[in-house]
């Protein structure tokens, strides 16, 4: 199983890929367009995808969710008090 961070901003998007182990696979930024995600996303039949909710999420969540990935929206303030303990 692969687990998929996305950090959505208005132009552009930052990806990583981690496996069940934790070890880094890929880490990218790219364009917020729906071919751009199925570049990054390429391969990755068996990945659960997080992104923050976000005023960009809803369209990005649908695009997901209807190309067969398992989509997980988070609450920006948990991921930003996650983020600072690492």
């Amino acid at each position: 199983m692969l687990y998929v961070g996305i950090d959505l901003h208005k132009e552009k998007v930052y990806g990583i890929v981690m496996n069940e182990n934790g070890e880094l696979i890929k880490k990218e930024k790219f364009e917020n367009e729906p071919e751009e995600f199925h570049k990054f996303l390429k391969n990755m039949e068996k990945a659960i995808v997080a992104i923050e909710s976000t005023g960009f999420a809803t369209p990005i969540y649908d695009f997901l969710e209807e190309n067969g990935y398992e989509t997980k929206v988070a609450h920006p303030l948990k991921t930003r008090a996650r983020a600072d303990t690492d």
